[in-house]
């Protein structure tokens, strides 16, 4: 009976110096994880008492943390040595916990699958002739590979709503169709050359810009009441019906006395741009160069 009484009382007190060494260890592990942090701002975000804190960092083995504050803790840490240490410690499988982060990982970095992207080719070459680089977008935005090119904006182009570096990529399929119906209320990107005689400097309506700019913007058709019409206008993107813009486009005759969705569709099927105006393609998105320097339009055209 001695003996067993003995061995228990060392195998007591083994037990108690094991939970003395991982009392520390944890200790050690919050207080690098405070850093410069006092022990009252560390606790207050842990949700305990900064008595509470100092208890873990002197290694109270009867303080220990509750298995809430170690999956706090896990999730707070910088170190993955840290944070796998404390999910163990929260009795949540450390292993699985790597292995599902490793799968994420790779999941985020990996390159995209075949079909994934598409290359665009630009509109235009370099001065000296050279082919521009491609450019790489997701495929789920391109309808069109054949007819979508790139357009970019540089230091000596001239207009009034882009800036050097940016980039518009566009679809110019169906730009020569008969009607306007593949392009209302879509994003379009549309250019204004001035008929013979007009005065080359002449400033649009809407504050849009200069005659001979590049403009963008939704194509939309509206009635106005005064007189008695419909229009077709170009309004900035996300603007609705009745929104400041520009006429574009007219309707050849006047409104038919019809239910307003029949007239609508006569007014689209008759629909035509005012002399001058061409559109170039739908624009499919649009990349900012950076802080805007000085005004800068396209300075390519889609090829055909």
């Amino acid at each position: 009976m001695a003996q067993s009484s003995q061995g228990e009382a060392l195998t007591s007190k083994g037990k108690m110096a094991a939970k003395k060494v991982k009392a520390r260890q944890i200790g050690e592990r919050i207080k690098r994880m405070r850093g410069s942090a006092t022990q009252a701002d560390f606790a207050a975000y842990l949700g305990v008492s900064q008595g509470t804190v100092s208890a873990w960092e002197r290694g109270d083995v009867d303080r220990a943390p509750s298995a809430e504050v170690y999956l706090n803790l896990a999730m707070l840490a910088s170190d993955i040595g840290d944070s796998l240490f404390f999910f163990n410690l929260a009795g949540i499988d450390a292993k699985g916990v790597q292995a599902i982060a490793d799968k994420i990982l790779r999941d985020r970095v990996a390159p995209p699958a075949l079909g994934e992207v598409i290359r665009i080719p630009a509109s235009s070459r370099h001065p000296d002739g050279s082919q521009k680089a491609d450019l790489l977008i997701a495929s789920a935005l391109v309808s069109n590979p054949a007819s979508t090119f790139y357009w970019d904006f540089d230091e000596e182009s001239t207009g009034s709503w882009f800036s050097p570096g940016d980039m518009l990529v566009v679809d110019n399929h169906d730009i020569e169709a008969p009607d306007l119906e593949p392009f209302l209320g879509h994003v379009i990107a549309a250019r204004y050359s001035p008929p013979t005689g007009s005065h080359p400097t002449l400033e649009l309506p809407g504050g849009m810009g200069t005659l001979g700019a590049l403009f963008t913007g939704r194509l939309v058709l509206w009635m106005e009441e005064k007189p008695n019409r419909w229009v077709v206008a170009l309004v900035p993107p996300g603007g609705l019906r009745g929104a400041v813009g520009t006429f574009v486009g007219y309707c050849e005759t006047s409104p038919p006395e019809l239910p307003e969705k029949d007239a609508e569709e006569q007014a689209i099927q008759k629909a035509r741009l005012n002399p001058g105006w061409r559109i170039l393609g739908r624009v499919l998105a649009y990349f900012t160069g950076g802080p805007k320097s000085r005004p800068g339009h396209l300075n390519g055209q889609p090829e055909k």
